[in-house]
């Protein structure tokens, strides 16, 4: 069984979206999960955690995944968790923790990205770096 190897961004500056993930030129991952987080800030709105997937062009947005909306009240945190064989769950303990599916088998060819991040958000949220698990192949 190959191992997951792990790639995280930059924490963005507060109020700025995460970095692009893009997969380096001549690598080939195979994504196993995402996962990020951030503090609610400025307004308590719906918000939805999304994964968008982008082509070696950077034009052609071929796939979205989202987590579904959640209510949400300034100042929680909450930690979003994309992965193969997930369901979908919303569970409130200290931090308020967000489960969505992951297609399986879900492959990334050299210079192709993934935007990661919420629909629905405040200039005021503060994100944290994205974690990717991947096979690379």
């Amino acid at each position: 069984m190959p191992e997951i190897k792990m790639y995280s961004t930059a924490n963005p500056p507060a109020g700025e979206p995460i970095p692009d993930i893009v997969v380096p030129s001549g690598e080939v991952w195979q994504i196993q999960s995402v996962q990020f987080s951030f503090v609610i800030g400025g307004s308590t709105v719906d918000r939805v955690g999304l994964i968008q997937v982008f082509d070696a062009s950077g034009g052609n947005s071929f796939l979205w995944i989202s987590s579904g909306y959640i209510v949400t009240i300034i100042g929680e945190n909450v930690v979003y968790t994309f992965g193969g064989g997930l369901t979908f769950s919303n569970v409130k303990v200290t931090n308020r923790y967000i489960s969505a599916p992951l297609p399986v088998n879900l492959t990334l060819d050299g210079d192709w990205k993934m935007q990661v991040g919420t629909d629905g958000g405040n200039i005021a949220d503060n994100f944290s770096k994205a974690t990717v698990g991947y096979f690379l192949l």
